[in-house]
């Protein structure tokens, strides 16, 4: 494993989407599970963590449903997932558990002119606040 490796996901109700993110930002060993292929989400991490000759130490998962106390059930699958938990299963140090919203306002407030397409051209004002919206599952 290299330095500063961290495990990724990205946890909806249709879709948990994992990957290796190098301390350069890189992306490797994508995967993508169907929710409704694995009984709980413990058996999905289980899946991709296998694939793994050596997982990060640490790990940050974006899930679509509210944050409380490390935990979440995510929307419209049922899964309950427990950072606590996940952290004694695969022996991770530390697992950071946020809101797939979350996640995506983290990154608008990075992005460059080459990260996004302008549907309509405006003035930015830097105090402005900031919307993110998706079409994910909970969207309809």
């Amino acid at each position: 494993m290299v330095d500063g490796a961290l495990l990724v996901g990205d946890i909806g109700g249709t879709h948990a989407r994992f990957a290796v993110a190098e301390a350069d930002g890189r992306l490797r060993d994508i995967m993508v599970l169907r929710v409704a292929d694995y009984r709980t989400f413990a058996d999905a991490l289980a899946a991709y963590v296998q694939t793994q000759s050596s997982a990060p130490q640490a790990a940050c998962l974006a899930l679509a449903g509210v944050v409380e106390n490390g935990q979440v059930t995510v929307t419209n699958s049922g899964w309950v997932v427990h950072a606590e938990a996940i952290e004694k299963q695969h022996g991770f140090t530390k697992v950071h558990l946020i809101n797939d919203f979350e996640a995506q306002a983290y990154f608008a407030g990075a992005m460059t002119a080459h990260s996004y397409l302008t549907l309509k051209d405006g003035k930015p004002v830097a105090t402005a606040p900031l919307l993110v919206m998706g079409p994910g599952t909970g969207f309809g």
